[in-house]
């Protein structure tokens, strides 16, 4: 799951525009350092990606016309992003879901790379306690989920960007890609858990109490 993230990011990111990397750069960037202050806008932000990433190839394999995918794709994008907006709880259980399977399963396929029914308990166990803890954790998993969803975008438009300005190998890419994933999303964590105060909401976004 982890590595389909990557694939997607990087290829969506090798086929748009100057324009297109200059919006991805700083967009990432208010995400990583502002994601929990603008925590609705990045369950839309997120909402959108799972809703267009998911739906557009879905339909562009069943319609055989050009810009299938990025019709179909931007419409269920912004349905999915209002959809976590509105239930902020089931937002929150659902990314704490993939986060945790995604990392169990990756763990288990590490050590049992044919295995496919270990593979299936993990990602059912993983999603389970990646969701609770999620929403146990509220603000904290905003923030780390916010600064590392950011991270990806910086990354994957500055390394492009110097991908193709500088014209440096693949394997240097890729190295480049991760590095600034790493060092945005450590600073993304620290400036939100410094400068954000702390509070824990409700689900009903009309009340918040202190914690």
């Amino acid at each position: 799951m982890l590595e389909d993230t990557f694939t997607q990011l990087v290829r969506y990111l090798t086929e748009v525009g100057w324009v297109g990397l200059a919006v991805a750069l700083g967009v990432g960037l208010i995400v990583a350092l502002a994601g929990y202050r603008l925590r609705l806008l990045f369950f839309f932000v997120v909402g959108f990606y799972a809703g267009a990433v998911t739906i557009g190839p879905l339909f562009a394999a069943m319609i055989d016309a050009p810009q299938t995918a990025v019709i179909f794709g931007a419409i269920a994008g912004v349905v999915a992003g209002f959809v976590a907006v509105r239930l902020y709880f089931v937002a929150l259980f659902l990314m704490g879901l993939l986060a945790g399977a995604s990392l169990l399963v990756t763990a288990v396929g590490s050590v049992l790379p044919e295995a496919q029914l270990p593979v299936l308990i993990a990602a059912a166990i993983g999603g389970v306690l990646g969701g609770v803890a999620a929403i146990v954790l509220d603000r904290i998993a905003v923030i780390v989920a916010s600064a590392w969803v950011g991270g990806l975008h910086v990354a994957g438009a500055g390394s492009t960007a110097v991908y193709r300005g500088a014209g440096i190998s693949e394997s240097l890419w890729y190295m480049l890609f991760l590095g600034i994933l790493v060092v945005v999303t450590v600073i993304g964590v620290l400036y939100q858990s410094r400068m954000f105060p702390t509070q824990r909401y409700r689900y009903d976004r009309r009340y918040r109490r202190e914690r």
